[in-house]
């Protein structure tokens, strides 16, 4: 007789939200995925016929944010100007402008079932939106994101 386990559920990507340190209005209507690659380091020792290879380096991908443009919110923005003042002022090593956020992944009835956190991330590129005067569409809002790490709290 078979031996069969429990079915597996897959969770839906359509319900997430996202928690930015110190933003109020982070809601979010597509998130790139969390992904981060391991460089391959290869060496060849001796007259082996075949090269080495061990883990090098980690290098996380940079996330991206969509949403509909909102009227009265500028937080997000306010902190893309932030890091951007940090390159005017060549010299100044602030870290201020680094915040942590988190990625909640929700069940259909609005349960949290996994959390990830991405740690000392800063904007690397605002896009205010595409406007045509043609156009029955809602403006989007877009912002990429880079960190230095993520991990999975819950």
């Amino acid at each position: 007789m078979p031996i069969t386990g429990a079915p597996r559920i897959f969770e839906d990507k359509f319900s997430f939200i996202v928690e930015i340190d110190g933003i109020a209005h982070a809601g979010f209507q597509k998130c790139s995925e969390l992904s981060y690659e391991i460089d391959k380091v290869e060496y060849r020792e001796g007259g082996r016929t075949h090269a080495y290879k061990s883990p090098g380096r980690v290098n996380f991908t940079d996330v991206t944010l969509e949403r509909g443009a909102v009227v009265d919110g500028s937080d997000l923005y306010t902190w893309a100007e932030e890091c951007a003042s940090i390159v005017e002022e060549a010299g100044v090593i602030e870290t201020d402008f680094r915040r942590n956020f988190d990625i909640v992944v929700k069940d259909r009835d609005g349960t949290p079932l996994k959390r990830w956190r991405c740690t000392d991330a800063w904007v690397q590129k605002f896009a205010g939106g595409e406007w045509d005067n043609e156009a029955s569409e809602k403006t989007i809002e877009s912002v990429v994101i880079t960190f230095d790490s993520f991990e999975r709290v819950a």
